[in-house]
């Protein structure tokens, strides 16, 4: 209730300044019917009964009582004056904006949508003319300036870069610098899929050829993760053609959408289990229904950032599958292998550069002793009554510890149809836009080239707390 706020009035500017408009134009004629009153009372005479009338004078008119002649003088004025309130003006510009939205608004072929055949539709024609009096604009990225559609795009496993697409944000950079890029659909592999959720062309890891590469290990570890590390619910037939996922996010349904195109077909999920269709497994190419038992899922959130599961393969080894933000996933990685870390941050700078979204994923082998021990603690979390979700995230901190990471994975949200065209026209019109985004800075500036927020003459002010100085000032302390 102390938050609570005042209805706010839904009337349009130009309403409120017509109100002002004819309640000034009412004070000026009460103004002149006052005066117009004072003067007759003051001036009325016998000597102005011009007519020669001897017998009974009317109230208006008689000098005797000039009380009577002020007030009825008034009304008289007020009668004669009243055309100066132009009533009417109402009337009118409730026709001029019933027209603009009929006629114009619902009828404008530029505003209608033809994916979902859904044209405009002015849902009051109060705010009209609000439209003309906009001086700034605050926008969203996710979802407002892109569609939202998540589509996974580019991967690295194990050190090595996969999918050969190229991003929106990557031919605004690449107009940018004056150098033309094709991107021919008819270019595209036999093995490219382009399906809800995936938009995917590799030839090296498609249709089971990720077998040959140098790491068969690390790609079967990074579908794994894909399949089992979620909380998707399948629905329709278990066929990849004709199911669905239902996910919280669009990023994670993408991500499930892709381990069935890499072929571990996540179809059927209950409350303890994760049925997985395993295909290109061996070099037979062989298909086995495989069933992962998951003992534990530390969800993910805000805070944490990542998403954890712990499940047992059917000959009882247990894995920790976990994939989250790249500095979150960096922060718990095990000792050594340098080399595959560096050359993972560097693809994901390259992917952020890109204009994509990027997760990490990383695994751990759990021995039994160590997960009885762990999960005591676990439970013991889960069945508090007080500080819960701060238990489980201390719990899950004991466990979410000396991962190895696999790759990472890059997907992309397209911007949508005609913004670039749209935020020109509006800064063209002098209108200030600002856009807020939680991507990564070097994300943010290609972003923005590629939506014509800014251009190479736009003058460039960078505050990050991300520079050499402040880092080594950072060591100090």
């Amino acid at each position: 209730m102390m938050n609570s706020m005042n209805v706010p009035s839904k009337r349009s500017t130009l309403e409120k300044k017509l109100d002002k408009l004819i309640l000034a134009l009412f004070a000026t004629l009460f103004t002149m019917c006052v005066i117009g009153a004072i003067g007759s009372g003051v001036f009325i005479n016998e000597k102005y009964f011009y007519l020669g009338l001897r017998g009974r004078v009317e109230d208006q008119f008689n000098p005797k009582n000039r009380l009577v002649v002020t007030i009825l003088t008034m009304f008289t004025l007020i009668t004669l004056y009243s055309t100066i309130i132009p009533i009417s003006l109402y009337v009118s510009i409730e026709m001029i904006k019933f027209i603009q939205c009929a006629q114009f608004i619902n009828n404008d072929l530029n505003m209608y949508h033809a994916e979902s055949n859904t044209p405009a539709l002015a849902r009051t024609s109060n705010l009209n003319e609000e439209l003309g009096q906009v001086e700034y604009i605050f926008s969203d990225k996710t979802g407002t300036l892109t569609r939202n559609l998540m589509e996974f795009f580019k991967c690295s496993i194990g050190g090595e870069i996969y999918g050969t697409g190229i991003t929106e944000i990557e031919k605004g950079g690449a107009e940018r610098a004056g150098v033309r890029i094709d991107d021919d659909e008819d270019k595209r592999s036999a093995t490219a899929v382009h399906e809800k959720g995936f938009n995917f062309d590799d030839t090296r890891i498609m249709r089971g050829a990720w077998r040959n590469e140098p790491n068969p290990e690390a790609c079967m570890e990074f579908f794994r993760c894909l399949a089992i590390c979620h909380t998707v619910l399948p629905e329709g037939e278990e066929t990849p053609e004709k199911i669905t996922y239902q996910a919280a996010s669009p990023d994670e349904a993408a991500l499930v959408a892709a381990a069935k195109n890499f072929g571990f077909f996540f179809y059927r999920r209950t409350p303890t289990t994760v049925m997985v269709r395993e295909s290109h497994v061996d070099r037979m190419g062989s298909m086995q229904d495989v069933a992962y038992e998951i003992l534990n899922v530390l969800e993910f959130n805000s805070t944490r950032k990542r998403q954890s599961v712990v499940c047992r393969f059917p000959n009882g080894k247990l894995v920790l599958y976990c994939k989250g933000a790249d500095n979150v996933i960096y922060e718990r990685l095990a000792d050594g292998n340098y080399d595959i870390k560096k050359t993972s941050r560097e693809h994901l700078e390259q992917f952020g550069s890109a204009g994509l979204r990027t997760l990490c994923l990383a695994y751990r082998d759990l021995s039994m002793d160590q997960y009885k021990s762990w999960n005591e603690k676990f439970v013991q979390a889960k069945s508090s009554l007080r500080d819960r979700d701060k238990k489980l995230d201390e719990v899950a901190e004991l466990i979410e510890k000396d991962l190895i990471l696999i790759g990472c994975t890059a997907i992309e949200d397209k911007l949508q149809e005609g913004v670039p065209a749209c935020i020109e026209t509006l800064s063209a019109a002098g209108i200030k836009i600002w856009v807020l985004t939680g991507d990564k800075m070097e994300t943010a500036i290609n972003i923005a080239y590629a939506c014509s927020l800014v251009n190479n003459d736009t003058k460039q002010f960078i505050i990050s707390s991300e520079t050499d100085t402040i880092r080594e000032a950072e060591d100090r302390v």
